[in-house]
């Protein structure tokens, strides 16, 4: 293994895999010194090896005790519910944007597009 071998190793891997550093596993682009100087299998045909797919992060949902969520909760095609969300929405990200996190934000997608696919 050579220089011009772990380089093209590692623009291989970087070309191949989408995403950022919690999604993938770059290999370095030195040689180390000892006896063993490149631990990485050399990435030549598909499928790429397995060591440069990184697991998937569990999803965690935090539980959170706010207007919004509570809100979402209990969107049972109560009449004015789109603009009441559109007033909660527009509050919130006003005055505390950092509460509404990423799986409230998919809830509110879903329950928007649900009470949009449902009037006529």
């Amino acid at each position: 293994i050579d220089g011009l071998s772990v380089e093209r190793n590692h623009i291989l891997v970087r070309m191949n895999l989408i995403g950022g550093p919690s999604e993938r596993v770059l290999p370095p682009r030195v040689l180390q010194k000892g006896n063993d100087p490149y631990r990485w299998p050399l990435f030549s045909s598909y499928p790429l090896p397995k060591c440069y797919l990184r697991e998937p992060l569990k999803n965690l949902t935090l539980k959170q005790d706010n207007e919004f969520n509570k809100m979402l909760k209990n969107s049972e095609k109560q009449t004015g519910w789109l603009g009441n969300c559109k007033k909660h929405f527009c509050k919130i990200m006003t005055s505390k944007p950092d509460i509404i996190k990423g799986n409230i934000l998919a809830e509110l997608l879903e329950k928007v597009v649900d009470h949009l696919s449902d009037s006529p």
